[in-house]
């Protein structure tokens, strides 16, 4: 239902920023899971333009911040909201081999071309992957 009401999709950013804040939980794999979560969201769902200088904001201070665990993972969500802004976002909802593969924190394929000659090339194609 995140497609169809904006206010759902801020209420989903609201609590992915708040489960990836100095996540407390028992489970070694919640802040993670949070922030993979955060990504898939961030790649397919915009926000409002109220939440948006807020949610940026939170995602450069995670991303920029070398000593946090998952800067990295911070800056792909970045990445992918700034697309996502720009372009508008999915118009159909992401499949559940998508979400899977980025669960499992694979967020790119990899296709390997082999072309005539003996020549191969390589090419990585994100899962958020947007055409302009």
């Amino acid at each position: 239902h995140c497609h169809r009401w904006e206010a759902l999709r801020d209420e989903v950013y609201c609590q992915l920023m708040k489960q990836t804040t100095n996540n407390k939980s028992s489970n070694p794999d919640s802040c993670q899971r949070g922030w993979r979560l955060f990504s898939i969201v961030a790649a397919y769902f915009t926000c409002s333009e109220s939440l948006r200088p807020y949610l940026i904001k939170y995602l450069e201070t995670a991303a920029y911040d070398k000593r946090r665990a998952y800067h990295g993972t911070a800056t792909v969500c970045l990445q992918n909201l700034r697309k996502t802004v720009k372009y508008g976002g999915r118009k159909n909802v992401p499949s559940v081999e998508e979400i899977m593969a980025i669960s499992a924190g694979r967020n790119a394929k990899r296709q390997i071309y082999r072309l005539p000659g003996g020549t191969e090339k390589v090419i990585n194609t994100k899962c958020t992957t947007v055409v302009q």
